[in-house]
C-alpha cells in the first residue's frame, strides 16, 4: 500500500484532505521562512517596550544643546558674552556649587521659583544637562555631580 492509497482512508476519519499532494521541497521551505519572519516580527514588537524603558546614557553633548536652547536666555554659558540678568548664576557658578548634587538641579528643573519658566524636562534630558554641568566644573577632582534616577522618565503635562 503506498501513500496515495492511504489518503483516501485517512481523510475519512478527518487525519488528512482526500485532496492533499505532497508539496515540493521550495514551497514548505518558502513556508517556513514565511513562519520563522512572522514570529521574529512578534518577538520585536514585544521586546520593543523593553528596550524603549531603558534610559539613555547621559551626554554632555545632548546637555549643552539642551542648556543652549532653555537656559541661555538667563543663564550665561561659560565662554559666552552678553547680557547678564542681575541675580541669576551663570551656569558653571551651578556647577561649581559647594555640595552641588543632581537631584538638587532636577528639583530645580522639575520645579521652577518664578522668573524661571517651566521647560518640562523629563529624565534623559536632565540627566544630560547635569552631565554637561560635570563638564564646567573648575576641580575635575571632586566627585562628579550624579545623575538625578529619581526624577520623572517623562515631564510632567502643562
Amino acid at each position: 500500500m503506498n501513500i496515495q492509497e492511504t489518503r483516501p482512508a485517512l481523510a475519512s476519519v478527518g487525519c488528512v484532505s482526500a485532496n492533499a499532494v505532497r508539496r515540493d521541497p521550495v514551497h514548505t521551505l518558502s513556508r517556513i521562512a514565511r513562519g520563522v519572519c512572522g514570529l521574529m516580527v512578534v518577538l520585536a514588537n514585544l521586546a520593543l517596550p523593553v528596550f524603549a524603558q531603558t534610559p539613555a546614557r547621559p551626554d554632555a553633548d545632548r546637555g549643552k544643546d539642551l542648556v543652549q536652547r532653555f537656559c541661555t536666555g538667563c543663564h550665561l554659558m561659560l565662554g559666552a558674552r552678553g547680557p547678564v540678568t542681575i541675580g541669576v548664576p551663570t551656569l558653571a557658578a551651578i556647577a561649581n556649587e559647594p555640595n552641588q548634587t543632581g537631584a538638587r538641579i532636577a528639583q530645580s528643573l522639575l520645579n521652577p521659583h518664578p522668573p524661571m519658566p517651566n521647560v518640562n524636562l523629563g529624565r534623559d534630558e536632565i540627566n544630560d544637562i547635569v552631565m554637561y554641568l560635570n563638564a564646567l566644573r573648575t576641580d575635575q577632582t571632586k566627585p562628579l555631580i550624579e545623575v538625578a534616577p529619581d526624577a520623572p522618565k517623562y515631564p510632567k503635562p502643562s
